[in-house]
């Protein structure tokens, strides 16, 4: 991945960020109250910095699936996917640091902590094998796949669809990752769906964009709405399907092969 200078770090035009604002378009009324370009500018600022959060997290997860899978040929994956995975951090690092609006005050590893320790603190290595490839790569796709669609002018662009590319790619490794832990027999298909029921709880959760609700005054009972509109919406639908594409991709996976195994018996 090219490294991003500081010439390239900007902000897409002011008409993207509004039309993209899921706070403008749940509570138009707050722009009676704040100029719309301030609450855009602030969403996209919360969500950049965000995404940096969730790249570092999920940097610190591999770490911990690489100590704890055994199999030599997934360890060389996981190396070269935690290449990549360190460069997006590289890379959002500089983009937060560049941001005009800075909503969580203090160090970011302190608001990494709830991510942290709900991902790479707590369960086992299968469940965080699933949780990551399943759900938080998931995530990825939908923040990086809604930046492409609703900021189409930003200096970041091309940098963002690589990392989209990437991602994309970090889930198919990860699909054939957890077929296999199937096939030993370290998982079963129903409690995949567990794990991944779970940790979509999880990230809901963690999801929900305080920090903005706090600086414009927004109740906890508008948040439903806010988070199904705009960025959001589609950050979330393309997180849902990439989910469900993930779990039947492993089904058919584990179908092919039980076929392969049949006709072979046969023949």
């Amino acid at each position: 991945m090219d490294v991003v200078s500081r010439v390239a770090i900007g902000l897409p035009k002011r008409d993207e960020l509004i039309a993209g604002s899921a706070l403008l378009a749940a509570c138009p009324r707050l722009s009676s109250r704040f100029e719309p370009e301030e609450i855009a500018l602030s969403e996209y600022c919360y969500y950049s910095t965000q995404t940096y959060i969730f790249e570092v997290v999920g940097f610190q997860l591999l770490g911990e699936m690489a100590s704890g899978l055994r199999n030599f040929d997934v360890v060389h994956e996981l190396c070269d996917q935690a290449r990549e995975e360190a460069q997006h951090a590289h890379v959002y690092r500089q983009v937060v640091e560049a941001l005009p609006v800075q909503l969580l005050s203090g160090a970011l590893d302190v608001h990494a902590t709830p991510i942290y320790e709900s991902f790479v603190k707590c369960g086992t290595i299968e469940e965080k094998v699933v949780a990551s490839y399943f759900v938080l790569e998931s995530v990825a796709v939908g923040i990086f796949a809604a930046r492409q669609r609703c900021y189409r002018t930003s200096p970041l662009a091309r940098i963002d669809h690589q990392i989209l590319v990437e991602e994309a790619d970090h889930q198919a490794m990860g699909i054939r990752l957890v077929t296999s832990l199937v096939r030993d027999g370290r998982l079963t298909v129903r409690q995949v769906h567990e794990i991944v029921r779970e940790a979509s709880e999880k990230v809901a959760d963690l999801l929900v964009p305080t920090a903005l609700c706090e600086r414009f005054g927004i109740d906890r009972d508008v948040e439903g709405s806010f988070r199904h509109s705009g960025f959001l919406a589609v950050q979330q639908e393309t997180s849902r399907k990439a989910i469900m594409n993930s779990v039947r991709r492993l089904r058919r996976a584990l179908t092919t092969e039980t076929e392969e195994v049949l006709c072979a018996r046969v023949a």
